[in-house]
């Protein structure tokens, strides 16, 4: 299942609406799902099983895996280049500039 247009919307308590297409065997449906915490607590889709009193369907578990996944990608730190890299860097870098300059007669 390919899950895509994920969008969210934060409500002021904390609540989450979270919106996306879900993919799956030729068909495609309109998945929602209401969040609060770490817990989905409404839903709808446009699939058969969408509006059971079941529990949240196939699409809308996936959309919220997905949306986890996300942030979780957005959570992860930027790379860090340690001082001592950043200085070979440099160095290696000052050296080509000066081997142009010699190359150039400059």
């Amino acid at each position: 299942m390919e899950i895509s247009r994920i969008t969210a919307d934060v409500f002021w308590k904390g609540e989450a609406r979270i919106r996306g297409v879900a993919a799956e065997d030729g068909g495609r449906f309109e998945t929602e799902i209401y969040v609060r915490g770490e817990r989905i607590f409404d839903y709808s889709c446009t699939c058969p099983e969408g509006n059971s009193f079941r529990g949240p369907c196939a699409h809308a578990r996936a959309l919220w895996e997905a949306y986890c996944e996300r942030r979780k990608e957005e959570k992860r730190p930027p790379v860090y280049t340690s001082p001592a890299v950043r200085e070979m860097i440099g160095r290696v870098t000052q050296n080509r500039l000066a081997q142009a300059a010699l190359e150039t007669g400059g």
